[in-house]
């Protein structure tokens, strides 16, 4: 997810600090050492911190799978017994989200999805704002 990310170059960031200002000062060859023990436990954290933001959706998506595509029989579904069209789709399950599936099937989310003729009354409606601001 991206806050995991943002998680991981916010520890980066503050170790290149570390090292920048360690850099400008002199420094002796034994803080070098303890330099390098504080950027890894910088990174270390983050990482942490990263991987737990993370582990939520995954669980989600990986439950979610497992309910849907691989544990599907009549006793377990209300509907029929067939598979989803998108269990079909994703034969191995890795990269699967069923986040993903929900917002691009009934939400229409996506990269210029958004720009569809009828959306031409909204755009006319921006054109002022739009204009003002150049």
């Amino acid at each position: 997810t991206f806050s995991s990310i943002w998680l991981i170059l916010i520890g980066i960031s503050k170790c290149c600090f570390l090292i920048l200002n360690c850099s400008r000062q002199s420094i002796h060859r034994k803080s070098y050492a303890h330099i390098t023990v504080q950027c890894l436990s910088v990174l270390m954290l983050h990482g942490v911190f990263a991987l737990l933001v993370a582990y939520p959706v995954y669980y989600h998506d990986w439950r979610g799978y497992n309910f849907h595509c691989l544990q599907s029989t009549p006793s377990t579904t209300l509907q029929s017994p067939t598979l989803p069209s998108w269990c079909k789709s994703n034969v191995t399950g890795v990269g699967f989200s069923l986040y993903a599936h929900v917002q691009r099937k009934h939400w229409n989310v996506g990269l210029f999805r958004y720009y569809e003729l009828k959306q031409i009354p909204n755009f006319i409606l921006a054109l002022p704002v739009l204009g003002l601001s150049f």
